[in-house]
């Protein structure tokens, strides 16, 4: 025997459902928003005691800043090969010593004295290499989740300082600013192009 449901319970049972639904998509959506966003704690900023030893047994300014600059080359290139990896945290842990090895070259420079010409030459040394490493850290930025990327970003922005610093210790004189990325990495053997007068454009032959 064949029983038929009046249209109007089809339609309360139709709505219900939907209400239903809509209940739980919105709870579901509530939940999503109450979940705090994952800070991942930025990497810790130590030297291995074997990378310490090789430090301290460097005869000069010169073999000092080049090896402090070497090891942060091979803890770069680490973390590039670990974020390729999708190892996060392993990355982040090298470029945790990588910050820690380029301060110490930047505290041993400051800790020099007047800047000599000796000085001069590791300091445009010193801002060449971490020219290099602003890339490579912007890679490796491309490739890393939200979470982990905010901590090379940081670290970024740490390397451009150092640079900045180091143009700035090159020419004697704070004439670079840390907003202008693509003119402060602009080094030359000589003074800078002040050194030469402009030439007259009148005095030209026509």
């Amino acid at each position: 025997m064949l029983y038929f449901v009046p249209k109007q319970q089809i339609a309360a049972r139709l709505l219900t459902a939907l209400v239903f639904l809509l209940l739980v998509c919105f709870k579901a959506q509530a939940q999503d928003e109450l979940v705090p966003e994952q800070n991942i704690p930025p990497p810790i900023k130590y030297i291995s005691e074997s990378e310490r030893t090789k430090l301290n047994g460097a005869r000069d300014e010169k073999s000092r800043a080049r090896l402090g600059l070497e090891l942060a080359d091979e803890r770069l290139l680490r973390a590039a090969q670990l974020t390729e990896a999708q190892s996060y945290d392993n990355a982040s842990t090298e470029l945790g010593v990588y910050q820690a090895l380029v301060d110490d070259v930047m505290n041993f420079l400051r800790k020099s004295g007047k800047v000599r010409n000796k000085l001069r030459d590791i300091y445009k040394r010193l801002e060449l290499t971490l020219r290099g490493h602003g890339s490579r850290l912007e890679g490796i930025r491309r490739i890393t989740p939200s979470e982990h990327a905010i901590n090379v970003r940081s670290i970024f922005d740490h390397t451009k300082r150092a640079r900045t610093e180091a143009l700035n210790a090159f020419f004697g004189d704070n004439v670079v600013s840390d907003t202008n990325e693509e003119e402060d990495g602009k080094v030359s053997d000589n003074k800078g192009a002040t050194d030469s007068p402009p030439k007259d454009s009148s005095k030209q032959q026509p």
